[in-house]
C-alpha cells in the first residue's frame, strides 16, 4: 500500500488534518471525510435500496428519500465520537465501487469491527472487496496501532469467508442469529489481530 495527499481538489480538506488517500494494488480508499460527489451520493442512495446488497452487508445506511440520505452520510461515515471510520472503495479510475468501514472503534481497548461491500455488481469477483480490505487493515494496524479487528459474516457467504480469509482473518466463533428481516441464521465471527498481521507482513 503506498498512501499519497488528497489532490489540489482536496487541498482545504488534507490541510485541516484530514487522513490522506490508501492506495492499494486494485483499489483506492478515500475518507469518507473528504466527501462525496452528487453522482456518487446518487450511486450510494441506489445501493441502500438493494435488497441483496442490504442482505449480505447487513447495514448499509439508507433513507426513504435521497435528501434524507444526504443529510444522515456524514455522521454515520465519520462520526464526531470518533467510532467509526469510513472510506470510499475506489478503482485505479477514480470510480466508486463500494464501501468499507471500521466501526465499534474502541481506542481505549484498540479494537473495531470490519464492514465491506461492493456496490456496483458488474465489479463483484474482481478482488476489489479484498484489496480494500487489505489496504484498510494495514492502515487501521500501522498507522491507528489498533490490537485487534473483528468481523461477523453469514456462513452461507464462502466468497466473503475466503476473501477475509485470505487478508488473514481467522474463524473464532460460528452462532445462531435471528435477525426480523432473514430470520434465524448462522454467523460466523472472524479476527486478526496485529501480532499476525505483521507474522503474515514478514513471511
Amino acid at each position: 500500500m503506498v498512501r499519497i495527499e488528497a489532490t489540489a481538489a482536496d487541498q482545504d480538506a488534507a490541510e485541516s488534518g484530514r487522513a490522506s488517500l490508501l492506495i492499494g494494488s486494485k483499489a483506492v480508499l478515500r475518507p469518507a471525510n473528504l466527501g462525496f460527489t452528487l453522482a456518487e451520493q446518487q450511486k450510494r442512495f441506489s445501493w441502500s435500496h438493494d435488497s441483496e446488497l442490504q442482505y449480505w452487508s447487513g447495514s448499509i445506511p439508507s433513507a426513504k428519500t435521497f435528501s434524507e440520505f444526504q443529510r444522515l452520510l456524514p455522521e454515520r461515515d465519520w462520526p464526531a465520537d470518533g467510532r467509526r471510520r469510513s472510506f470510499a472503495i475506489l478503482d485505479h479510475s477514480g470510480d466508486l465501487v463500494g464501501m468499507v468501514s471500521c466501526y465499534a472503534l474502541d481506542w481505549q481497548q484498540m479494537t473495531g469491527e470490519l464492514g465491506v461491500y461492493i456496490g456496483d455488481r458488474e465489479r463483484w469477483g474482481q478482488g476489489l472487496g479484498t484489496d480494500a480490505v487489505a489496504t484498510l487493515i494495514q492502515h487501521l494496524f500501522e498507522d491507528l496501532s489498533l490490537r485487534r479487528v473483528r468481523l461477523n459474516a453469514y456462513a452461507t457467504n464462502l466468497r466473503a469467508l475466503r476473501s477475509y480469509a485470505k487478508v488473514g482473518f481467522k474463524k473464532t466463533a460460528t452462532r445462531r442469529r435471528f435477525r426480523p428481516s432473514v430470520g434465524y441464521y448462522r454467523e460466523v465471527q472472524m479476527e486478526l489481530d496485529r501480532g499476525r498481521f505483521e507474522m503474515l507482513c514478514r513471511a
